[in-house]
Parts: structure tokens; sequence; C-alpha cells
């Protein structure tokens, strides 16, 4: 067995990295978020549109999103170093409060009621805690046609760092950092006669605050395969150093990890509340990697007693460290 805790600085908080978004709300009780936000198989466009949802009190399936680039939507962070949720859901809060704001200011005029004393949700705008006094998204926008009215209310925001949420107990001078933080588990056998390793179980834990999208959380989690394949797969690349050609050029020579080679069981912490996020989330996604080299190492160091400090942990490297075989050097 090992473990490995790990503590990673994210979302880029300094400054140079904005990001803006627009929320828009349509008379029929629709809305959608126009941002560049890119989505590479992290989910970034499910949670955002999820913020939208929740802000505005509207069912998701009600939300859309305009997403395809810096032509038609405003610019947006880079998806890297978990900023999407981080940075973007910022960006993504403050246009979605913008528009709803505007929506509130018509509905009050209609009902002759104060903004502060009015919520929003699939069904248009009531007085808090009095549905019956209500005006739909249709009436609170107003006739609509080629003469007048409003068509759709735009909300728009822009996240600048460092922003006030980003500074350290109220200090200009100190930028806070999100970090990913947890620790990794992990289970090995190891046959001291083959130096083959087998029966890979890793357990996942990272505090992620809020976890907007649980489900998408955990997939993020599951990253920690990742760490693994560098670990035990010798996926490295094989380069011929008599003319430089790359031996492994393709997924079937330079192999990749797959459920079948480990199991990994994500395991969510949430601690709700995060003063630098509007939702209380923090970054999540790419620590699960970080800890994993070192938990295997330590694994295989309480498996055979002998530390290797060089991935891949290859049989022959398992072998060597056993005083089993003889270590390979360049001919002289």
């Amino acid at each position: 067995m090992g473990v490995a805790i790990f503590a990673m600085a994210a979302g880029r908080p300094g400054p140079g990295n904005s990001s803006e978004a627009m929320v828009k709300i349509f008379p029929d009780g629709t809305a959608a978020l126009v941002c560049a936000i890119a989505d590479i198989g992290q989910g970034q466009h499910t949670v955002q549109t999820q913020i939208v949802a929740d802000v505005l009190g509207l069912p998701y399936e009600k939300v859309g999103i305009v997403c395809h680039d810096t032509d038609s939507t405003p610019f947006a962070t880079l998806v890297a170093g978990s900023c999407g949720t981080w940075i973007q859901g910022w960006t993504t809060y403050g246009a979605a409060m913008d528009a709803k704001k505007q929506v509130l200011e018509l509905a009050a005029n209609k009902l002759n009621v104060p903004t502060e004393d009015l919520t929003m949700d699939e069904h248009g705008v009531h007085v808090t805690g009095d549905h019956e006094k209500k005006v739909t998204f249709s009436e609170a926008f107003g006739p609509r046609g080629h003469y007048g009215g409003i068509h759709e209310v735009v909300g728009y925001h822009v996240h600048n760092s460092p922003h006030a949420s980003g500074h350290k107990d109220g200090k200009k001078d100190q930028i806070y950092i999100p970090k990913e933080k947890g620790a990794q588990f992990i289970t090995l056998d190891v046959d001291t006669e083959t130096g083959i390793i087998s029966n890979v179980k890793v357990i996942m834990a990272q505090n992620v605050g809020k976890a907007l999208n649980p489900k998408i959380v955990e997939g993020q989690l599951l990253g920690a395969r990742h760490g693994i394949e560098n670990a035990m797969l010798a996926n490295d690349c094989i380069v011929d150093k008599r003319n430089g050609w790359l031996m492994t050029p393709n997924w079937i020579d330079y192999r990749h990890t797959t459920a079948l080679d480990c199991d990994v069981t994500p395991l969510v912490i949430e601690k709700p509340g995060d003063l630098s996020h509007p939702l209380g989330a923090t970054a999540c996604g790419e620590g699960a990697a970080c800890p994993t080299l070192a938990s295997f190492s330590n694994a295989l160091f309480n498996a055979i007693g002998v530390r290797i400090l060089e991935t891949p942990f290859t049989p022959e490297k398992i072998l060597t460290a056993l005083g089993k075989i003889k270590a390979r050097g360049r001919k002289e």
C-alpha cells in the first residue's frame, strides 16, 4: 500500500487572466449563455449553463449556450490551470446576475413593488412569499414587434484578475490562489519472480469545495489513471539512438492505460463555502494526476523494500532493484 498527499495552485488569479460573458433572457422564459469557453471533455459547457440556471431559477433544459469562437462571442479564459469553473464561473455568474436584475426591474414597474422584494423562477417574476402577485416573462417584457417592446434582456460581465474575491484576508497585495488538495491511496501486487505489477487499485480523494456537478467532478478524479500509465505501463517515448527515430509513434506501440490496467475509485469531499467563488466551488481537475507517481512509488517500496526513483516502474527495473538481473548499460 502507498499514499501521497498533494496541493496544487490553480485558477491563475494574477493580472492578465480575465474573462467575459453575456446572458440573454427571452420573453418565453428561456435563456442563453454567450461565451467562448472551450470544452475539451471536462464538462465546462454543462457547468456554466448550470450556473446560469441556478442564478435565474430556471430549469437547466431552458438554458442554451452559444460558444463558437471569439468572432461571435465575448472573450473567455483559457481552460488550463483549472480556470474554467473558478474564473469563467465568476464571469457567468456575474452576467446572469446582471440579466436577472434587469428582468426584475421590468417586473417591478409592472407590479409597483421594489425590485428587492421580487423573486424569479421558470413561471416568471413574483413577490417573494406571494406567488399570486406575479407577472410572466412575456408580461414583464411588454408588447413586442416592429414598433417597440423588449425582445431580449442582455446581461454582461467582465471578470478581471485579481478580483476582490481573490485578495487574501482583504489585502490587495496578497492574491489568494485556490488550491487543489487531497490524497491518493494505492494498493498493488508485485511478482518478485517476474517483476510484473498487478491488481492496481486507486482511491483518489480531493476536497472540491462545492461540487457543482458531482458526476463531472468524479470524472475529473478518474484522471488519476494518467499518472498510473506513466508509472507502470512503460509508455515512455522510446527512441532509436542510432538515428533518432521514435519507436512508439502510435496508440498501439505507445500504450495508454485503460480500466483493465487499474481500478480508480473517486472520493469527492465537499466543503462548500469557499469565498473565492460565488457558489462555493474551488479548482478541480488536474490535481488528480499529481500524487500518483509518489503514492505508486511508496506502494512499490512497501512491497519490495527497495526505492525505485525512475519511472516507468518496469519489470526490468524491479528485478534489477531486487538484484535478480544486472542493469543494462551502454556499451563502451
